[in-house]
């Protein structure tokens, strides 16, 4: 959604990072590497998911975003969040890493709250828009 404003080298961090927190919990669901694949799309990138180092330190990952503005770390927060959400799980190991995201950048729990949500509602109109699309009407 938001990420194609985001900085060539910002891209690559956020795809290593969403693919290190889609692996978090040992569990990268299709949904996961399906919504990766549409962010490596919509940033037009190629990126090779099977080219992340999953054992490299996640909070050197997380910390190469300090550079980037309020509104980019908010955009990949958000992004983040929606990731951790596509399989209907939000497990331990995803909120861990969610966590040092957020002390990183300190960001309020209230603010993660928020944008679940937000997220919800958008997949319930995503849900409601499908199902308009496949209505007959002949």
């Amino acid at each position: 959604m938001f990420l194609k404003d985001l900085n060539q080298e910002e891209k690559k961090r956020f795809m290593e990072l969403a693919v290190r927190i889609a692996n978090a919990d040992n569990d990268f669901a299709e949904e996961e590497k399906t919504m990766i694949q549409e962010y490596n799309d919509e940033m037009g990138l190629d990126y090779d998911i099977e080219s992340v180092d999953l054992d490299s330190d996640i909070t050197e990952i997380i910390s190469q975003f300090t550079g980037s503005t309020s509104q980019s770390i908010n955009k990949i927060f958000i992004e983040l969040i929606a990731l951790v959400m596509a399989d209907s799980k939000f497990d331990e190991t995803e909120k861990t890493v969610l966590e040092g995201f957020m002390n990183n950048y300190n960001i309020p729990e209230s603010y993660l709250e928020e944008v679940k949500d937000w997220i919800k509602r958008l997949n319930t109109l995503y849900t409601e828009g499908i199902e308009l699309i496949n209505q007959s009407h002949v």
